[in-house]
């Protein structure tokens, strides 16, 4: 939501995650799941089904895109998304690394101020 507060939410199953209803709550203006995707082995093979979804989320209003399934990490989706739809999107994992790495840096800043 620091980016935008209308945000679609792209997954592979039939209901948006509870975490994302819970923490995005009227924010999360709509919710896809790409034709076809059963699982994260789907997702490569069906890009054209990823790309149709994320259409339909820009089209509902959504002014970014949160991908809820590591699987689109992988096979490396976003910034084709992102780029075919002109909206920013949300990568899982490289969200969490962000987290991550921001965190571990104020630690070693800590030790190092405090020590």
């Amino acid at each position: 939501m620091s980016i935008n507060d209308k945000v679609g939410v792209l997954d592979i199953t039939t209901e948006p995650p509870k975490p994302f209803t819970e923490i995005l709550g009227n924010h999360m203006v709509s919710y896809e799941k790409p034709r076809g995707i059963t699982t994260t082995l789907n997702i490569e093979h069906k890009v054209d089904e990823v790309i149709r979804a994320s259409r339909k989320l820009k089209e509902s209003g959504s002014r970014v895109i949160a991908l809820a399934c590591t699987g689109f990490s992988t096979v490396g989706v976003a910034p084709l998304i992102q780029r075919v739809i002109d909206v920013p999107v949300i990568d899982p994992v490289v969200a969490s690394a962000i987290v991550m790495y921001h965190e571990l840096k104020l630690r070693y800043e800590y030790e190092v101020l405090f020590r």
